[in-house]
């Protein structure tokens, strides 16, 4: 009978998921789509209690209120940022401590710890984010451990990246380092270590690393390297750099027919940001 019941349940959230999945496909094209997705997040939200779905509606609900100015809606993204933090800390205890997942998904511990912290940080709990981000840090470096490969690559990314969101830069940057020192020719790591320092805003620092990135990236990768180099250049005040940076990359880039592909979001958001340095 529970397994009968699982099954049911496992069929009912793959056809909500189907459905939300039609509506962000139209959000962008029909307000009656956006007002529609709302809708179906919300009744999710009340219909598929403590589970990852929950999870998943309240934090695209989240950044749905998010990006509303009115009152009414802020008081809206307040409520489900809240939910969504209990809705983690319920999913946290439903943890199989042999796989370190949620059954019947590859949801992992540092997954929804990293779901909580950053919510908590929108919602200016900074202290409850940095802690989580703390507990995630120490689950990858147990994961490093538990795997024979004091180099795993995967596993230190993902550490280095909770590392510097818990405040612990310097042992951020120490892993960066040494991969970029391992792996010379490789995208990740440098991608990685510019974007912590785009976020501590240090721009010149954050510059060479970036350019290593799209020397080495390729595909997408490259994309949103050539991204991130272009804000980079317009905090510096090197502008009209971006601008050409952007629209060279604009300009070459092939787009695939299917809108659903990731190149044609990268392409959208260059084109965004040509628009917003344009009018400097």
């Amino acid at each position: 009978k529970k397994s009968t019941d699982d099954g049911l349940q496992d069929a009912k959230e793959m056809l909500r998921r189907s459905e939300i999945a039609v509506l962000e496909e139209m959000k962008d094209h029909t307000t009656s789509a956006h007002t529609d997705l709302i809708s179906l997040y919300e009744k999710t939200r009340q219909e598929f209690n403590g589970t990852l779905l929950k999870l998943d509606a309240e934090t695209a609900l989240a950044d749905i209120y998010e990006s509303m100015s009115a009152e009414i809606w802020n008081k809206k993204f307040q409520e489900v940022q809240k939910d969504a933090i209990k809705t983690g800390e319920t999913l946290l205890k439903k943890i199989n401590p042999r796989t370190h997942q949620l059954n019947g998904s590859d949801m992992a511990d540092v997954d929804i710890l990293a779901i909580i912290a950053d919510i908590q940080e929108k919602t200016g709990d900074v202290k409850a984010a940095k802690e989580n981000w703390t507990k995630a840090a120490k689950l990858y470096a147990e994961r490093i451990r538990a795997s024979g490969e004091p180099n795993h690559r995967g596993y230190s990314l993902e550490r280095a990246y909770c590392l510097s969101k818990a405040g612990k830069v310097a042992e951020a940057e120490a892993i960066y380092t040494k991969f970029e020192k391992l792996f010379p020719l490789e995208f990740t790591f440098y991608f990685a270590h510019g974007k912590m320092l785009m976020r501590q805003k240090k721009w010149a620092e954050a510059l060479p690393k970036m350019d290593e990135a799209v020397m080495h990236g390729y595909g997408d990768n490259k994309l949103r390297a050539i991204d991130a180099k272009a804000q980079i250049l317009d905090s510096l005040g090197r502008t009209k750099e971006a601008l050409v940076l952007i629209r060279e990359t604009v300009k070459k880039t092939i787009l695939p027919d299917d809108p659903t592909i990731s190149t044609n979001r990268y392409i959208k958001a260059l084109k965004k940001l040509e628009t917003s340095y344009s009018a400097k």
